[in-house]
């Protein structure tokens, strides 16, 4: 797609507020094996999904490109309420705005939902570059989730004001409804098993350390952050940014695995009421 491209209200939510269950994409799904997508200055907004609620891409391989875009109001449940890209894929962002956009299933006892704007797992590389994060809701990376990536780069790019928490009271209400209103149908049992543990490994870690308000690293490599912005974001740890090096023993990875912070402002405004604001 290329060229004031608006893609809107692809997928109606229902009454409930939650996407139909097992989709993926809510305006854009690629599956299949080496795709390439490539999104220039296209609109997205309130698309919902499962998965992606505006573009999900789940084939094998692959490359995905954004730019001069923007993703606004859209919901999935488990990841990536703009955009979820899933393994062994590339994926560039520039200049490109992700805001308002959410991830539902941000329950109170197991919060398992990563990436508000942007999920990507497992991919060979991840370059975000001149964007901005605004307002986004999830329990991991309420910006972005760039989980077990081999390199990443955030570059000039602003994280404000979106959270990485559990739903407030408001969002309880809903959940509470949304579950009473699938109990009814015929398929209440996987209902209620999304409801409650979809995609349960979706940080591709313990998934026991929710946080990271503006973007949540889970490394596999190295990760660089430099002339970026992170501020009034919240979360349980790690207010503006959360990066989590676990993996690297575990996968391996010696040296070339950890996270370089150059010239990034992340201000005192940011929150976190576990600890690392």
């Amino acid at each position: 797609f290329a060229g004031k491209v608006a893609l809107a209200h692809q997928l109606l939510l229902p009454a409930s507020g939650w996407p139909l269950l097992r989709s993926e994409g809510g305006a854009v799904h690629v599956g299949g094996s080496s795709a390439t997508l490539r999104l220039v200055n296209v609109s997205m907004a309130e698309n919902g999904a499962a998965k992606g609620g505006a573009v999900a891409m789940s084939c094998e391989q692959g490359q995905l490109t954004i730019n001069s875009s923007s993703f606004r109001s859209n919901k999935a449940i488990s990841i990536g309420g703009a955009v979820a890209v899933t393994e062994r894929k590339t994926a560039s962002i520039d200049s490109t705005n992700f805001t308002d956009n959410e991830l539902l299933l941000r329950g109170q006892e197991r919060c398992l939902a990563a990436g508000g704007g942007f999920y990507c797992l497992m991919c060979d590389a991840v370059a975000i570059k001149a964007s901005l994060f605004l307002r986004n809701k999830a329990c991991f990376g309420g910006g972005a989730a760039v989980l077990q990536a081999r390199a990443s780069h955030t570059v000039g790019s602003i994280f404000t004001d979106n959270v990485a928490a559990p739903l407030d009271q408001q969002g309880r209400n809903m959940l509470q409804r949304s579950k009473q209103q699938l109990s009814s149908g015929r398929q209440s049992q996987e209902a209620f098993n999304i409801l409650g543990a979809l995609d349960s490994n979706t940080t591709a870690d313990s998934g026991f350390y929710t946080g990271g308000g503006g973007l949540y690293l889970s490394l596999a490599g190295a990760a660089n952050v430099s002339g970026s912005f992170f501020t009034s974001n919240k979360a349980y740890n790690g207010g503006g940014l959360l990066a989590r090096t676990d993996n690297c023993a575990r996968l391996g990875i010696g040296n070339d695995c950890g996270l370089v912070l150059h010239k990034t402002h992340i201000s005192a405004d940011n929150s976190a009421t576990g600890g690392g604001g």
